[in-house]
């Protein structure tokens, strides 16, 4: 895992410009390169080497696609490369429900190379599946892209045609510009804190999803995926643990009854309740009950880490 120290402001326009360069000295000369980068720096919290190597090896794998690829003697094509923002809009979120920002920054990697069909562009991601000829490298290229996304919070996608070409689009949270001590990697809209957090949450996805930005932005994490072996560990760590961050509605046990068996191991446990409800009658009686404070689902990295901050400074 990321430690905090290793994520920072990174402005996608200024990787693509440091990619482009080692381009031109190793990209095949049959290739076109085209950029299009965003109008403004397109800030995500990321590290720097990591967004370059993604940033290069779907280039490289773009390359690949118009060249070596091609079993034809005509090598060559386009490679187009696009960053551009996009509203987490609903019809964005059913498409990607892993989605937590507002906005996110797209790096869109297009060639017009050999494409694949839907069966390989399925399991392109996979470590060691590669299409490439024996000798011509492994999948690890992609497989590592993927991973390095997923670890920064963003998710990736691919569009692809035999014979036409491929798009590869990844997805970032965007960081928020709060004047320009950001380029410094200061003053981020992003709360950090420390101490240990337990996210206890039914759905894998928003479990880890919660588990990364709490580790980016400093806190250690422990989680759990029911009620039940939520108060579990409480019990066992209530005297390390600083806040609980718990789902409303789960199998098992309950966020009201998991809340209830909490506050009978410590009174003055500290519980932020997340619900895809709106603050109605249910969410109010657990408030009522004791809890410090509500986190309307979906979340962003910078509502969660506010909110917990403010659960901890109760």
């Amino acid at each position: 895992r990321k430690q905090q120290t290793d994520l920072v402001p990174v402005d996608l326009n200024l990787s693509l410009k440091h990619v482009r360069k080692i381009g031109e000295n190793t990209f095949d000369k049959s290739v076109k390169v085209v950029e299009h980068p965003a109008a403004e720096p397109a800030y995500v919290l990321a590290d720097t080497t990591e967004m370059e190597q993604v940033l290069l090896n779907l280039c490289i794998n773009a390359v690949h696609a118009m060249t070596i690829m091609r079993e034809d003697a005509q090598w060559g094509g386009t490679l187009t490369v696009t960053i551009d923002k996009i509203t987490a809009d609903p019809v964005f979120r059913k498409k990607h429900p892993e989605a937590i920002g507002n906005a996110y920054w797209r790096i869109s990697v297009n060639d017009t190379g050999v494409g694949m069909d839907t069966k390989t562009a399925a399991k392109i991601f996979d470590p060691f599946f590669t299409t490439k000829e024996p000798g011509k490298g492994t999948g690890l290229g992609l497989a590592m892209v993927y991973n390095i996304v997923r670890q920064q919070l963003g998710f990736i996608d691919v569009y692809s045609e035999q014979g036409l070409g491929s798009t590869f689009n990844v997805y970032l949270p965007a960081l928020l510009r709060s004047g320009d001590s950001l380029a410094a990697g200061r003053s981020l809209d992003i709360v950090g804190g420390a101490g240990l957090i337990l996210v206890v949450d039914d759905d894998e996805l928003v479990r880890s999803m919660a588990e990364d930005v709490l580790l980016a932005v400093g806190y250690s994490v422990l989680t759990a995926s029911n009620g039940q072996e939520g108060v579990e560990i409480y019990r066992q760590h209530q005297a390390e643990i600083q806040a609980v961050l718990l789902d409303m509605a789960m199998p098992i046990m309950s966020g009201r009854e998991a809340f209830i068996e909490m506050q009978k191991i410590n009174p003055a446990v500290r519980v932020l309740l997340a619900s895809g409800f709106r603050k109605d009658n249910r969410v109010e009686e657990i408030l009522r009950l004791g809890v410090k404070d509500f986190l309307q689902k979906p979340y962003t990295i910078t509502s969660l880490a506010a909110a917990i901050k403010r659960v901890i400074e109760a």
